[in-house]
């Protein structure tokens, strides 16, 4: 199978195989130079304006991009950016204007195929889509039943008995670059909602607010603000994953903001796990809340040395798993421990050194189909009220890859993974229902799908006649 940066060279003709940030002169246009980005478009949640816009730099390769603007290109010549992925998992065609003329830059892959077949899933698995949902990010379920989804744009929507509610729980201002926006929700019970999201700014910043419900909308001025995050200075590594624990406590997953150092200092909340009270302060229970140095919020600290923690979840009485997802090499699932280090920067992946928690799972960006990856999402063990999957799924977690498309489910005695779907189109959260339905957003689909096991169930009426 060819390489991205192959494929890029038969769709520009001239341009052929190029190093990071290398500049290539096109053969057949009339542009100046066309910038080769290799590996920017591989962290979830990539808007599709900044992809298109080429203004963020990959904040961990420093690229050339970032001294670039596309539109209006404040420095330098023309400009054409092809944007490689570092696997095949996408389809993705650029239309780019330079000077009067019009060029389209398709890089081959299978992401975006998927939304058109849909996902295979095991036999006697079915599913069924959700649309008009636009840009999806992060879901939950209220202990009704009741599924939460947060649009990337500011808007939280719901979903009720099977169908999406057309006025929105609420709508936050919010900046949508990169993966900021509205990015988490949790629904504890019938009265309060809370919510992750950036706030407009410069810089930017997180905010953690709760909301009061009114049936399906949110009460009017009923935004209560818990916490202020650090200013952000990159637009990846957003975090925002939210849950409460079986402790009644509220655990948030926060990224290190595309700044390694972040990760392995107590004096910020990037690059970690808090844990708060439900009203927003800050358990006196803490690991670190009588840590020599450690003041004020960052208190919440409860684990480090995480890059992108982007999703967790909780089963039972006890066990946590979180993914972080990696850099260059490994996505990992961790185990969640209070005080537990998991090692970035210093580590990535498996480890044997005794300062750091070694991922009890994880999985190669080189491998092959299902067996590797570049950026694991979803989170969401399979324990449900009233489950409807054949007994070999219940208590697995499952978990998916934003890239390559998968959702596996691994067994937590025997930490091995099994196949689960493929085919997905950039998918982004997992949740199970109530009643035993797995739900999983696809970014890039604008959808939700609920996946049922139906196997010699009988048919449902889903419309009558008229």
């Amino acid at each position: 199978m060819a390489t991205t940066r192959q494929n890029a060279g038969r769709f520009l003709k001239g341009v052929g195989p190029g190093e990071e940030g290398g500049w290539k002169r096109p053969a057949d246009t009339d542009c100046a130079e066309v910038m080769v980005v290799w590996g920017s478009a591989r962290e979830p949640r990539l808007s599709q304006e900044a992809a298109r816009a080429g203004m963020e730099k990959n904040a961990e390769t420093r690229s050339e991009i970032g001294k670039k603007e596309y539109n209006g290109l404040t420095s330098g010549p023309p400009l054409l950016v092809v944007f490689e992925f570092s696997n095949l998992s996408h389809i993705f065609t650029e239309v780019v204007m330079v000077g009067m003329k019009v060029y389209i830059a398709a890089l081959l892959g299978f992401g975006w195929l998927f939304a058109l077949s849909g996902a295979t899933l095991p036999s006697g698995f079915t599913e069924q889509a959700i649309t008009g949902i636009s840009v999806p990010t992060a879901m939950a379920f209220a202990p009704d039943g009741r599924l939460f989804i947060c649009q990337q744009g500011g808007q939280l929507r719901v979903i009720k008995d099977g169908v999406l509610l057309s006025t929105p729980f609420l709508t936050v201002q919010t900046d949508t670059s990169i993966e900021r926006g509205l990015v988490g929700v949790v629904v504890p019970d019938s009265q309060y909602v809370y919510v992750y999201y950036t706030v407009p700014g410069n810089p930017a910043h997180n905010r953690l607010s709760r909301f009061t419900q009114s049936g399906d909308v949110a009460a009017a001025g009923s935004e209560l603000i818990l916490m202020e995050f650090e200013d952000l200075y990159a637009s990846i590594h957003n975090g925002g994953a939210m849950q409460f624990g079986p402790d009644g406590k509220l655990y948030i997953a926060v990224g290190e903001n595309g700044n390694s150092a972040n990760s392995q200092t107590m004096s910020n909340r990037l690059g970690k796990v808090l844990r708060l009270n439900a009203d927003g302060s800050i358990p006196t229970d803490n690991p670190f809340y009588n840590a020599v140095g450690v003041t004020g919020n960052n208190r919440a600290i409860w684990a480090l040395g995480l890059r992108n923690p982007f999703n967790f979840a909780f089963q039972g009485t006890g066990r946590m798993y979180i993914n972080d997802v990696g850099k260059d090499s490994y996505e990992e699932i961790n185990e969640g421990q209070a005080g537990a280090n998991y090692g970035w920067p210093e580590t990535e992946g498996p480890t044997s050194n005794p300062n750091y928690k070694s991922p009890i799972f994880s999985y190669a960006h080189a491998g092959d189909g299902t067996a590797g990856g570049c950026a694991i999402i979803g989170a969401a063990f399979y324990s449900p009220t009233t489950g409807n999957f054949p007994s070999m799924w219940n208590g697995k977690y499952f978990f998916a890859d934003y890239c390559r498309g998968w959702i596996r489910a691994l067994d937590p005695v025997t930490k091995q993974a099994a196949d689960f779907a493929t085919g997905i189109a950039s998918p982004v959260a997992l949740a199970v229902s109530p009643t035993g339905s797995l739900y999983y957003a696809s970014w890039s689909g604008n959808a939700v799908y609920k996946v049922d096991y139906t196997a010699g169930q009988a048919p449902a009426i889903t419309q009558h006649p008229q």
